[in-house]
């Protein structure tokens, strides 16, 4: 307030516009003319803040030597704990005056500095920094100086503010606010700088005066938007530390009416080239404040705020989330996996490519954790760090976990009862974890995991076992039998398929002689030695057999077959071949594939044999792969011992079976590996089943966008199913290669003549999930859309769908339309802080005009009210094309189903020639919005609808 009755509101809609294109006044909306004296405000503030990703705030705090002004907003934020978001202080210490309303030679009340005033100011300021919200930087409290060139020898003054600041326990980091001509912080003993834009940026940067102006006041002055972000994008890294500052617009004409300071041209995506642009220099640079500001969350006389206006909107607010929420650390998911070594062997590799394939492919940032990682057991300690971070347990492992979970990280998958021991250490932290067993019962018993996992089982969210012979184990362990799950591990290399020739000339075989691969780390519990007794049973028996060995040998198993090896390797009879990561050569040369384990839960190697056609010959009883191949006699032979001449009887039969595609087939669908890592994810997190049904038509340009955006959903769907329709662009290759490596499943659909509710009908039927998401095939959606739309309708159960808000992109997947305001100008503008909507308000809205909901991929279905919807107006469906969706929400409404809207920038919507949007016939657009009138009747609405269709032509 200044003077009684008098707001900021007062000068706000005083601006005007000054020139052509003049953005002027500027008028609020979702939040209104409020007064921050109404306890409601600041928590809907707050909540608007932290929708669109925001940590906190910056308040300005006003002490004036003498007194304290316009204290009760924050003293109200302090006492309101469930206000819960971060703020640091802004020393407002500057001499009020009429100069923000153009008159700056009248004082309205002067800032002084007596001389306690250090003890005051730090005994006041202390009080905040010990409110858990408030922002440290390495533990020390930030607080800012808006004009520090203003204190009266500045240095000695903040030296006496340090010392009052020691007495009572504190150390805070002191930036100095880059305005006006200060800008150098080390000039007054500030520990760093607060960028305060458009100051220091504008002030030597040429100005853009418009054409056209309105009058000709000569204190005008006009700057360009893009001007200013080239400018603040190209400054030098300065000699200090310094946080960062953008603004989304600029313009004070509402103070100064004529005499304003302008930067003309913002929109929200030239906002987000600044922002963006801040935020990653912010995270790759780890020497810098973790902080970037944005001036001003509501500095409505400057034309400075990220608040809703009736012009834009919350797009501002949206781009702030685009930045910060979606692909962003804070809202990936953040998992720590686990492992007992960094040793190059089978359960190793896998826990290395499950943080490949979750970092790349699902969006999730990952932390590995080895027990161990000396001398003997690095292997792949440099394979690890390449993929991300990579820690080794040293010390007090329940420390680290702490550490872990400050850092936001609360799940785990521990990878092999081997690493069991950990389970202790995360539970104590709170920790969730899934714990992957690979040992058969000798390793089990011999690593004595059983007792950590027992103690911990209620933190464990699921021991998953790769083959049902482990639940035996398990449950004699003292597992309780419905927290065991058994699912095969997925085949994590792909294996590339050879010409036989050519992959025998590359290893310098001859055609002719049956080749006897064998793939892995040789030592005797995977059964090396039997495998050179049965290369020596064959050569003995005259067989035209060569047995080659790809990868690394134990040096005492080697030790001791050194003789038997080169008597073999000299007759032709056997090849080692180096340890690699291709083994295209070693499975397109071979004939048979000889695993003579000993024990083995389900190596990979045997499944990449398979997935190439190979045969497998095993021993039986000796783990997961004999127990399939006992269970379907055309994956391979099983030999009743070790024995080599029983080995080689097995041999012998498994050639006999020759390779075979259903072999092949069968593996790829057993073991598909996004699949099982979607699966891993989904016993992590437990969420409501969603099905996802992605229906496209000449989409194969955008097919690794579109089925990417669903494989990096933070609430993973249960099963993805791509229904391409009849294409006629070739596109379905790179379709189909796309959904085989993400775990989509393909299907080639026939034409359905316009009658697309046909195939929704079978989507849903064909489901059994709570939630079905259905996209069109063209379209992108944010990482978080499912989660916030199953968020949100597992509130509202009384909701038929949610959907989310919408803009519009291009084929070059440029944005080029904004329509997050449209449902709210359709429905009305009391949703556009999103929430449940009532049935009967949704069906007295504009809804029976026109469809606020732009695109389906923008919806998330009830599945089961989805299904009864169809079925129960299929003759009205039939009589539509496009806008059957629309019909669909209308009769929901009319079955008094409610739906949720979610505000945010959630989905994108592809414009091209070949969308349904973009068609030219008008004619039948007009027709379908038609037929929905007619089918669901809106006296009341007569005159509106005969509006909308007169202005579409």
């Amino acid at each position: 307030m200044v003077g009684e009755g008098f707001t900021e509101w007062h000068n706000v809609v005083r601006g005007a516009p000054r020139f052509v294109g003049h953005y002027q006044p500027r008028i609020p909306s979702a939040l209104g003319f409020y007064d921050l004296d109404n306890p409601g405000v600041m928590e809907r503030q707050v909540a608007m803040a932290q929708q669109a990703g925001l940590a906190g705030f910056a308040f300005y705090y006003y002490h004036f030597g003498s007194r304290r002004l316009l204290e009760k907003p924050l003293e109200r934020f302090l006492a309101d704990p469930s206000l819960d978001t971060g703020f640091f202080l802004i020393w407002a210490n500057e001499t009020w005056s009429r100069r923000w309303d153009g008159s700056a030679s009248e004082i309205l009340l002067e800032q002084t500095y007596p001389p306690d005033m250090p003890e005051i100011l730090a005994e006041d300021l202390v009080r905040h920094f010990r409110d858990p919200r408030y922002r440290r930087i390495d533990g020390r409290p930030l607080l800012a100086i808006y004009r520090t060139s203003m204190i009266p020898d500045a240095a000695h003054w903040l030296d006496q503010l340090r010392a009052a600041f020691a007495l009572l326990g504190e150390n805070p980091l002191i930036y100095m606010a880059q305005t006006f001509e200060d800008e150098d912080p080390r000039a007054f003993g500030c520990d760093g700088a607060l960028e305060f834009p458009p100051h220091k940026i504008s002030r030597t940067l040429r100005l853009n005066m418009p054409e056209r102006g309105f009058g000709n006041n000569p204190l005008l002055k006009v700057w360009d938007y893009d001007a200013i972000v080239d400018r603040a994008l190209n400054l030098p890294e300065p000699p200090y530390p310094i946080i960062r500052s953008c603004f989304p617009s600029w313009d004070n004409d509402s103070r100064r009416q004529g005499a304003a300071s302008v930067v003309h041209g913002s929109t929200p995506e030239k906002f987000r080239r600044w922002l963006q642009a801040l935020v990653e220099a912010a995270e790759d640079d780890a020497g810098r404040p973790p902080i970037v500001c944005i001036n001003a969350w509501n500095e409505w006389g400057e034309g400075a705020y990220l608040e809703p206006d009736r012009r834009f909107g919350h797009a501002y607010l949206n781009v702030v989330q685009r930045v910060l929420h979606a692909e962003k650390k804070g809202v990936r998911r953040q998992i720590v996996l686990i492992g007992h070594d960094a040793f190059p062997a089978g359960s190793q590799t896998l826990l290395l490519n499950l943080g490949r394939t979750l970092k790349q492919d699902f969006a999730v940032d990952v932390l590995f954790l080895l027990l161990r990682a000396g001398p003997g057991y690095d292997g792949l300690l440099r394979a690890y760090r390449d993929v991300a971070e990579t820690q080794v347990v040293h010390g007090d492992a329940a420390l680290l976990a702490a550490t872990l979970v400050r850092r936001g990280f609360t799940d785990a998958i521990v990878n092999s009862a081997a690493s069991a021991p950990i389970l202790g250490a995360l539970a104590a932290v709170g920790i969730k974890a899934i714990q992957l067993i690979h040992e058969l019962p000798e390793m089990f018993a011999s690593l004595d995991a059983a007792p950590a996992m027992v103690a911990n089982g209620n933190r464990v969210r699921r021991f998953v076992a790769s083959t049902p012979a482990m639940t035996g184990m398990l449950e004699g362990a003292g597992i309780p039998p419905d927290r065991i799950m058994v699912r095969s591990q997925g085949q994590y290399r792909r294996v590339e398929r050879l010409d036989a020739t050519a992959a025998r000339a590359e290893i310098g075989l001859a055609p002719g002689p049956c080749v006897v691969a064998a793939l892995g780390y040789a030592d005797h519990r995977k059964g090396a030695d039997l495998f050179v007794a049965t290369a020596e049973a064959a050569r003995n028996a005259g067989e035209a057999m060569i047995f080659v060995w790809q990868g690394d040998w134990d040096g005492r198993t080697q030790a001791m077959l050194e003789a038997r090896i080169a008597d073999l390797s000299a007759s032709g009879h056997l090849i080692l071949l180096p340890n690699r990561v291709e083994i295209e050569a070693l499975m397109g040369a071979a004939d048979v594939f000889l695993l003579p384990s000993r024990e083995d839960p389900l190596p990979s190697a045997a499944i990449e044999a398979w997935s190439c056609g190979l045969p497998v010959a095993a021993i039986a009883a000796t783990g997961g792969i004999s127990d399939l191949i006992g269970a379907d006699a055309q994956l391979g032979i099983l030999a009743a011992t070790g024995d080599p001449a029983a080995l080689l009887d097995a041999v012998r039969a498994a050639r006999a079976l020759g390779r075979s595609e259903e072999r092949a087939l069968w593996a790829a669908e057993q073991f598909d590996w996004p699949i099982y890592v979607r699966d891993l994810l989904r016993e992590l997190y437990t969420p409501p089943v969603v099905d996802v049904a992605i229906i496209g038509h000449n989409h194969g340009r955008f097919a690794e966008s579109r089925i990417g955006s669903i494989a990096r959903q933070t609430l993973s769907p249960r099963a993805v199913t791509y229904f391409d329709i009849a294409s006629t662009d070739g596109g379905d290759v790179g379709i189909a290669e796309v959904a085989e490596r993400l775990g989509v499943r393909m299907v080639e659909a026939a034409a359905n003549d316009g009658r697309l509710f046909v195939t929704w009908a079978e989507i849903a039927a064909t489901s059994d999930a709570k939630y079905l998401h259905i996209a069109e095939g063209d379209d992108w959606v944010a990482p978080t859309m499912i989660e916030r739309c199953v968020e949100a309708l597992e509130q509202a159960p009384g909701a038929a769908y949610a959907f989310v808000a919408v803009e519009w992109i291009d084929v070059n997947d440029r944005i080029i339309a904004d329509h997050s305001d449209y449902p709210a100008g359709v429905i009305g503008a009391n949703i556009a802080g999103g929430g449940e909507i009532a049935a009967d308000r949704l069906l007295a809205s504009d809804f029976v005009v026109k469809n606020p909901i732009l695109t389906i991929s923008s919806v998330l279905w009830r599945r089961e009210v989805l299904l009864d919807l169809i079925r129960t107006n299929g003759d009205a469906l039939e009589k539509l094309g496009f806008a059957f969706d629309w019909l669909l929400y209308l009769r929901a409404a009319a079955a008094g189903r409610s739906a949720v809207f979610v505000p945010d920038l959630l989905c994108r919507h592809r414009q091209h020639a070949e969308s349904f949007a973009s068609r030219e016939d008008i004619g039948w657009h007009i027709a379908e919005i038609r037929t929905v009138h007619d089918l669901q009747s809106a006296h009341w609405a007569a005159d509106r609808r005969a509006e909308y269709l007169a202005s579409l032509g």
